[in-house]
């Protein structure tokens, strides 16, 4: 970008106390000439569709509204409660970055020049990124132990879906799929980060002790 580039700003975010303080450091920078603030989506809505908004910062509750307007490549999301989901939407959209309520001064004004295409995260977001990372690794390499057959059976039994009906679903006999769920039981008896990884890395509810073990 060149130093002639001006900015029109737009923080979106309901609580009126981090909107000010993220107008403060807005209000330091010389190439900004205009900040508008939108407590609701509404007021969001308004000022992308009537003003030309070079940058935006957006609390991620407002991005499931917003996906008719005009972001793509000129936000950054605000959360202090990180979520995958909301995270790759947000890439998906082109964001700038995903950062937290604390974010760092010179971290905003790195996303306010950012590139087209740079995806900035928020250092505070680093070990949840690592510890989701890991936790999805960690059922990958579990689930590779069992045979496509069982891992299609874990994954019914996952969802809470009885033996009954697994087998009439999969058009095996009852016998041959408690045969599997007996192998099942017992490569998850030698290797726990079958239940641990699922728990973790999907948020499933275990159901391997109700509907593995009585076999």
């Amino acid at each position: 970008m060149t130093q002639n580039v001006v900015y029109k700003i737009l923080i979106a975010e309901s609580r009126e106390v981090i909107r000010l303080g993220l107008r403060s450091v807005f209000e330091q920078d010389s190439r900004i000439t205009d900040i508008y603030e939108a407590a609701n989506f509404e007021e969001l809505k308004s000022h992308m569709l009537s003003y030309t908004i070079n940058f935006a910062i957006i609390h991620q509750s407002f991005l499931a509204e917003s996906k008719q307007l005009p972001l793509s490549g000129k936000f950054i999301l605000l959360t202090n409660t990180p979520d995958i989901t909301t995270l790759l939407e947000a890439y998906r959209r082109q964001a700038r970055g995903y950062v937290s309520e604390n974010v760092t001064a010179d971290l905003l004004r790195i996303a306010l020049q950012a590139q087209k295409g740079a995806f900035l995260l928020d250092p505070l977001f680093v070990p949840w990124m690592l510890e989701y990372l890991s936790n999805n690794m960690q059922c990958v390499d579990a689930l590779n132990a069992l045979s496509p057959r069982e891992r299609e059976i874990f994954q019914l039994l996952q969802e809470g879906c009885d033996r009954r009906n697994i087998a009439k679903q999969l058009h095996i006999s009852e016998a041959t799929l408690k045969t599997h769920v007996k192998n099942i039981a017992r490569k998850h008896e030698k290797n726990g980060a079958i239940k641990a990884g699922a728990e973790k890395s999907a948020g499933m509810k275990n159901r391997i002790s109700s509907s593995i073990i009585p076999v």
